[in-house]
């Protein structure tokens, strides 16, 4: 609508109210139609008016978005009953979110050191919004505001209201000047107007980019899918070239992602990024499943890329210090194994001022669940010129393989102890009720540490030989530890993950699995497998009927015998039906999706991965049964009267073909259904720059990759060491006969200098060091030299 110059006002009403006059809401149907007509193939659009700047990502993409601009236009002539349970929808809300918020902080931190003053002035504006669904002030323009804005009506949620209870037009827009440049009190049509002015100015820089024939337009991407999913993706192009990568556009969906391939393979659209907004997923999906997402995406062949991370929501005591807690692991050693460090927290300093969060957060301690921070995270040496000049050397840091087995179990350790209800009432003594009513809200599953495991790896870029020792040692401190009794239930989903993503093969599942069971008749048997489950629509009544008691519990899936209990957490799930497929040597099965979703009447299909071993060694076949269920935490006690103290929705024997269906997982591939698309090409580990040339001084000899060592109890970086080898022959003849003593001094945080008689060496440590607390080991025989330095402990 900017680019065909609609007027600015009427674009802001569109996107902006729920309820719309005649004008605005005619145009919109006219933009409607018109898009409708440029959208029915990827072909179409890209021929389009718009194609040249606005791009899709994939064909499903495409085809979401015209279905949207449909609905748009046939909202107007829904018969009266749909329209008005609509509109009673909308009021329910309205009344709901004006009840519970008063003073709503939202916009007026774009206010700065001046949030005190604007929160009572945009929380009235809010508090208009919900009443009029509009921005207007004049009664005359609310009172013309009648149409429900169909772009609202319409979501991923279906028809209805599914409209955020915090939404609030002004929340994208700047107002410090507007408090800080005031001779007097700020209106709230003073706020509307500032945010119409900006949003007007951006619209008229947008229009100018987009008709540049100087230099090359913004080209916007749009993609369609959950983030982690849309990552996956992306990932799966860039180290396998795959379109098909075999994964969900996300839960309740069983459309596996297609890249375009004019995008993509003609296209040349990137896969790389030098920087990655993520907003505050934090919240929402956890911080190490963002990095997990994000890091494998970011470009490796810029210095300056960055990820920026966001949080409004905290759980614990203390907002202030939380952020340190959300990597289960020390700050420091996490950048060093990632490549990549909150630079906030390691210089002590940032550029975006949070006093006014800071004086918001102490003054409502108590009454408030949201504290803003913004995190900055980049390479930890990315800030130090010299180390990353292109006459520095760049090598990955090296582990020993024990003491990052430890690291890495403490941190599974950490991630999952609250399982167990011992652990649970321990940690949360001081905070107990906040941490029964957040119980639910768990991030992280077995699926996310194998692939946190699965990008240190390839971070690392760890040889084989000496990842097999790692996980050898995670393996055996798991086995030993016997204070995590939820963690043997869970044990099977973690191996079956770890072989899955090709990261390690416990011992159990290396031979083949016999021929018994569902696999008699099968060709060959693979390690893992993947379960679906037909599970009846009404077993899900208890959850519809009981989620004003435990609001959204978790899924899972399970496999238990006459004494065994294997939980299996990365479950997918869609409406629809499971269409048994192939034969009896090669099953597969053909979906059929519901698109009227949990508003439908078809049932839900679960799947899950497991391993075949699970199915054959531990009880017999016949004894098995599939079971979906809630996921036992303080907050689902309340369903155990409802579903038994095993919370299970649903459970079916192993052997029942009508209900289980159980077939091949092939590795890296995700599929379910038959998808000859899918590319095989074995995922590899994205490249690494060559090491940069040798610094333009005089170099003493070849510098070795940094060895980072870990304090007694593996948790914290102790030292960074790196070994030169004398190889100059002046140098030699120096320092063996021991008149050459080498000079140390710190030339940036993250080098250190060498010097012997004329010749100098610059040592490039990943982390910011203590210059003043180095060691030197001399091997005057071997010819070679140790700089060991502390490295800069993250605050």
């Amino acid at each position: 609508m900017v680019v065909d110059k609609q007027p600015h006002t009427t674009v802001w009403n569109i996107f902006f109210h729920m309820y719309l006059d005649k004008h605005s809401h005619l145009v919109l149907i006219e933009q409607c139609t018109k898009l409708v007509g440029l959208s029915d193939s990827l072909q179409r659009w890209n021929a389009s008016p718009y194609g040249s700047f606005l791009k899709m990502c994939t064909e499903y993409t495409l085809a979401e978005l015209r279905r949207h601009w449909s609905l748009y236009l046939g909202m107007q002539d829904l018969p009266r009953e749909r329209t008005k349970a609509i509109r009673d929808a909308f009021t329910k809300q309205s009344k709901s979110t004006l009840d519970e918020h008063g003073m709503v902080l939202g916009a007026a931190r774009s206010a700065g050191p001046l949030m005190v003053q604007a929160m009572r002035v945009t929380s009235q504006r809010f508090m208009n919004y919900w009443k009029t669904g509009t921005t207007f002030s004049d009664p005359k323009q609310i009172a013309a505001a009648t149409t429900l804005n169909p772009t609202f009506v319409y979501s991923l949620g279906g028809e209805g209201c599914c409209v955020h209870y915090g939404t609030d037009p002004l929340v994208p827009f700047h107002f410090a000047a507007v408090f800080g440049n005031a001779k007097g009190s700020v209106s709230v049509t003073d706020v509307v107007n500032a945010a119409k002015a900006e949003f007007s100015s951006w619209c008229t820089a947008f229009h100018i980019s987009i008709s540049s024939t100087v230099s090359s337009i913004p080209i916007i991407r749009f993609f369609l899918g959950e983030a982690i999913a849309v990552c996956r993706a992306l990932q799966a192009f860039a180290t396998t070239g795959t379109l098909k990568s075999g994964v969900p556009v996300a839960q309740w969906k069983t459309h596996l992602i297609q890249l375009s391939s004019d995008e993509y393979i003609v296209g040349g659209a990137p896969v790389a990024f030098n920087v990655i907004d993520t907003s505050n997923l934090d919240d929402h999906i956890g911080l190490l499943n963002i990095l997990i997402a994000a890091v494998p995406l970011l470009s490796l062949s810029s210095q300056s890329v960055v990820l920026y991370t966001e949080s409004l929501l905290f759980r614990g005591q203390d907002a202030t210090k939380e952020f340190a807690e959300h990597l289960y692991a020390d700050i420091t050693t996490v950048g060093i194994l990632i490549d990549l460090c909150p630079v906030d927290y390691l210089s002590g300093f940032t550029t975006r001022s949070n006093t006014h969060e800071l004086i918001t957060y102490n003054s409502l301690q108590g009454n408030t669940k949201q504290f803003h921070q913004v995190m900055t995270w980049k390479s930890p040496a990315s800030g130090d010129a010299l180390a990353t000049q292109d006459g520095g050397e760049r090598r990955r840091p090296v582990f020993d393989p024990h003491q990052l087995g430890t690291f890495l179990y403490d941190m599974y350790h950490q991630m999952f102890e609250q399982e167990d209800s011992m652990h649970f009432w321990r940690l949360n003594q001081g905070n107990l009720l906040n941490a029964i009513s957040a119980s639910n809200i768990i991030h992280y599953m077995r699926e996310s540490f194998v692939l946190f495991l699965k990008l240190v790896r390839s971070r690392l870029g760890m040889p084989q030989e000496h990842w097999l020792e790692v996980m050898a040692r995670f393996e055996g401190l798991q086995l030993a530890d016997q204070s995590l009794p939820m963690d043997t239930v869970n044990r099977h989903d973690l191996y079956a993950h770890l072989d899955l993503q090709g990261v390690y093969t416990v011992s159990m599942y290396r031979a083949n699995p016999p021929k018994i069971g569902r696999f008699s008749n099968w060709d060959t048997v693979p390690t893992i497998v993947r379960i679906v489950v037909v599970v009846p629509r009404e077993k899900l009544s208890v959850l519809e009927n009981s989620v004003e008691q435990i609001g959204t519990p978790l899924l899972q899936g399970a496999v238990r015998g006459v004494w065994s209990h294997n939980i299996f957490s990365a479950v997918h799930v869609a409406f629809g039906r499971a269409i048994p497929m192939g034969t009896k040597t090669r099953p597969w099965v053909s979906f059929e999706e519901d698109p009227q979703g949990w508003k439908g009447t078809s049932s839900l299909i679960a799947s899950f991965a497991v391993a075949a071993r699970v199915l054959t060694d531990i009880e017999r076949p016949e004894d098995l049964n599939i079971c979906f269920s809630v996921r036992s935490t303080p907050g689902t006690a309340l369903l155990i009267s409802k579903l038994g103290i095993a919370l299970d929705l649903f459970s079916a024997k192993l052997m029942d073909e009508s209900r289980v269906h159980v077939l091949p997982e092939h590795p890296l591939q995700r599929t379910w259904m038959r998808d000859s698309s899918v590319s095989n090409k074995p995922q590899s580990s994205p490249a690494i720059p060559p090491p940069r040339p040798m610094s333009i001084l005089t170099q003493i000899g070849k510098s070795g990759a940094v060895v980072v060592e870990l304090d007694e109890q593996c948790e914290l970086v102790a030292f960074l060491t790196s070994r030169i080898s004398v190889e100059d022959e002046e140098v030699q003849l120096l320092f063996g006969s021991g008149a050459g003593s080498p000079q140390v001094a710190q030339v940036s945080p993250c080098v250190m200098r060498i010097t012997i008689g004329s010749h100098m060496q610059d040592v490039v440590y990943p982390f910011p060091v203590i210059g003043s607390k180095y060691k030197l080991r001399l091997a005057r025989k071997s010819l070679y030299i140790d700089v060991r330095a502390c490295s800069v402990a993250v605050l």
